[in-house]
């Protein structure tokens, strides 16, 4: 989580997976096209949020590169 006084403005949620589909390119960006090969991974971000606010601040990226 990311907090500033004393209030949550950012959050981060991994889990712990074993297998991950890589993301191909596409041509329109209302489609998401999966590899059909498995990579073996050891953990997923399954969601990430920052404050409406809050938000063009980094905030996500900061978050990302604490959990790397």
């Amino acid at each position: 989580m990311y907090i500033r006084d004393k209030q949550v403005i950012g959050c981060l949620v991994v889990e712990l997976i074993s297998e991950a589909y890589r993301n191909l390119e596409t041509e329109t960006e209302d489609m998401v096209i999966v590899s059909e090969e498995s990579y073996p991974i050891k953990v997923g971000v399954n969601r990430i949020w920052t404050k409406w606010d809050c938000r063009k601040n980094g905030i996500a990226s900061k978050l990302l590169d604490c959990f790397r």
